[in-house]
């Protein structure tokens, strides 16, 4: 059975989850630092998120390839996102978790979860095939219909003035 472009699109879907769940560990285990070691002093908090975003500035200035653009931005976001969730639980929970919260928290994890599925399958590009399949067969029925005489096909001849300029 050959292998066409659908099971190798499907296949690196399914890396790309796998890689991004291994991602994950390095992600939290630098957020636990941060949380631990660099919160607690304001001036090196700040340092660490200005020197992030630098690094992603400066990966995006120098033009480096997508895949290395997308994976510091990725790690930054993670590390952000993880903070974000200790500031959530610290903060606004504090440590408690009710029956309601942790109903919350699943629901809200299995829609994200959820959209990511369906954007993943790449339902854009989908609509972009189907868009490009009209155009080329109302192009052909067009090339048709001139092979036929019913459709002027002619350029009409321009101004004196606009034939100058474009000289």
């Amino acid at each position: 059975m050959p292998w066409s472009s659908r099971k190798s699109r499907k296949l690196a879907t399914q890396v790309s989850f796998a890689l991004g769940f291994i991602a994950s560990i390095p992600i939290n285990l630098a957020t636990s630092w941060f949380q631990q070691d660099i919160i607690s002093n304001k001036f090196l908090s700040i340092s660490v998120i200005i020197i992030l975003a630098a690094i992603c500035y400066l990966v995006i200035k120098m033009r480096a390839p997508r895949y290395l653009i997308v994976a510091s931005m990725s790690f930054v976001a993670g590390i952000y996102v993880n903070l974000f969730s200790w500031w959530l639980q610290e903060d606004i929970l504090h440590n408690s978790f009710t029956i309601s919260n942790v109903f919350l928290i699943l629901f809200i994890t299995v829609l994200i979860l959820v959209s990511g599925a369906f954007i993943g399958s790449h339902p854009i590009s989908s609509l972009k095939s189907w868009l490009r399949r009209n155009f080329r067969k109302n192009a052909r029925s067009r090339v048709r219909l001139a092979q036929y005489g019913r459709v002027n096909t002619r350029r009409r001849r321009q101004p004196n003035r606009q034939r100058n300029r474009r000289s």
